[in-house]
């Protein structure tokens, strides 16, 4: 595990751990996570939000296990 970035070989493990073929746009994600770069994520229900929040969450306790992460979510859909 490097400091700044999960290596590719880790993240494609990661990936397939999950059965998971990323999206375009989730794998720039990814990538901007590894990097350690600001991301701002807004996309429609169902596309696949959930697992970029699960993989900060991974990436964040690979680094250091006895980190603090703080996971807040709507409890219902919000409505204009």
């Amino acid at each position: 595990w490097r400091e700044q970035s999960m290596p590719g070989a880790q993240r494609e493990a990661f990936l397939r751990e999950f059965g998971l073929v990323p999206e375009k746009w989730q794998l720039e994600v990814i990538k901007a996570i590894d990097r350690r770069a600001s991301v701002v994520l807004s996309a429609p229900t169902s596309s696949g939000k959930t697992f970029i929040s699960f993989y900060v969450v991974e990436s964040v306790l690979k680094r250091d296990p006895n980190a603090a992460i703080a996971f807040v979510l709507p409890t219902k859909a919000l409505v204009n």
